[in-house]
């Protein structure tokens, strides 16, 4: 089993707490790090197939190779025990709708105590946290940026698979600093994005299951974007007794949805959309007041919808918008 191969880390405060992982911030060698601690079973340790290996191997592969585009692993080592770990503790009062498999899987998984320790550099901030805050210009260097990391997954036969605002790191740099992505120099204007989290990243020459394959094909299809395209709206209400099903099966009913459907076939970005362009209608089909303010002008939104935010169309029109914000 491996262990660590330095003494050196040193395990500070706790970022986040989950049912069955913790990260943690730390320093390694002088540097600052974050450290993840995830129960994992022994079954997934010996399968070399497991997603857990394929996370590290993602890294050591290809991630690595690449720091200004993605979280960089510095390290890795398992303990038996789970020194430190801090878990969110809702096992103990778990949620109705889980059922009691779901809980006997998780408490089967706690009770084999042992642990992955992977260590990562440290980002500064998350998209997630920075967006509302961002300038139109910020936010289309973050977009590029994005899209650069995307594009290079995508070219070496990878898939992120969990690819949202919460999943893209960020580094303070100079506001006139410049990155090089692939042969255009784009300006940070104030930071620096990685993609963070590769616990469901996947090649295309482990695609087995059907819904491996499902979420293989949607991922690569530029037309199918809908967890970066939601994050570029603020929800600023948000009364609704009604789930997204519901509310779908209404907007399909409205003669506004066929124009909608005009620009995007994908649900999640038709469902953004139907809100953004026609919100008194939306709140009325709704039964409630969600109104969601756009953090970009409706014609980006809208080029972006019918292209795809992973299209060379919508990489260069980003391009073009940034030069003359």
């Amino acid at each position: 089993m491996k262990k660590m191969k330095s003494s050196k880390l040193k395990i500070g405060k706790v970022i986040r707490k989950r049912i069955t992982s913790c990260v943690m911030a730390g320093v390694l060698n002088n540097n600052r790090v974050v450290i993840k601690i995830e129960h994992i079973s022994k079954k997934d340790f010996d399968d070399k197939n497991s997603n857990m290996w394929k996370e590290i191997q993602f890294s050591k592969k290809f991630g690595n190779k690449y720091p200004n585009q993605f979280m960089q692993l510095k390290d890795y080592y398992f303990e038996k025990g789970c020194t430190g770990i801090q878990l969110d503790g809702s096992i103990t009062n778990p949620p109705k709708c889980w059922g009691k498999r779901i809980v006997a899987e998780y408490q089967e998984l706690l009770d084999e105590n042992l642990c992955i320790y992977k260590i990562y550099n440290r980002m500064d901030s998350i998209l997630a946290e920075l967006l509302p805050k961002l300038s139109i210009p910020q936010i289309y260097s973050a977009l590029i940026q994005v899209h650069y990391a995307i594009s290079l997954l995508h070219k070496n036969g990878y898939i992120h698979g969990d690819l949202h605002h919460g999943n893209v790191g960020a580094m303070k740099t100079d506001k006139n600093a410049r990155i090089l992505l692939g042969n255009v120099y784009i300006p940070t204007l104030g930071y620096q994005y990685k993609l963070i989290d590769f616990g469901l990243t996947i090649h295309k020459s482990d695609v087995k299951t059907a819904d491996d394959k499902k979420s293989f094909a949607n991922q690569t299809n530029i037309r199918y974007d809908d967890g970066l395209f939601s994050n570029i709206f603020i929800q600023i209400k948000h009364e609704c007794s009604l789930g997204f099903a519901e509310i779908m099966q209404k907007l399909k009913k409205r003669a506004e949805f066929k124009l909608v459907q005009m620009i995007s076939s994908n649900p999640t970005v038709e469902y953004m959309l139907f809100q953004t362009l026609y919100p008194d209608v939306f709140a009325s089909i709704s039964n409630g007041k969600i109104v969601y303010k756009s953090l970009l002008p409706i014609e980006d939104l809208l080029f972006m919808a019918y292209n795809g935010i992973q299209s060379a169309e919508t990489f260069n029109y980003l391009l073009e918008k940034l030069a003359t914000s």
